[in-house]
């Protein structure tokens, strides 16, 4: 994601920076086409599990800003 992080947010420490994903337990790598700001609204995203053994991925889009998405992912 976006390499120019806010300082008090509490999503952006947690996006990436990078210019590719690795899809867990595969070879492969998916594509990062847009880099976005935890202010960005109508966008997919990518949530990989950190508490998972498999650090499965989560795909989903959203309407909201990131940052209050992310919001809704931490209570759920």
């Amino acid at each position: 994601m976006w390499n120019k992080r806010n300082s008090i947010c509490k999503t952006c420490p947690h996006n990436l920076t990078s210019d590719k994903i690795p899809i867990p337990d595969t070879l492969e790598e998916y594509s990062i086409h847009g880099h976005y700001k935890c202010s960005s609204s109508d966008v997919v995203y990518v949530i990989q599990c950190t508490k998972c053994r498999t650090g499965g991925l989560y795909i989903g889009e959203t309407g909201q800003s990131l940052r209050k998405r992310n919001t809704h992912h931490s209570f759920t």
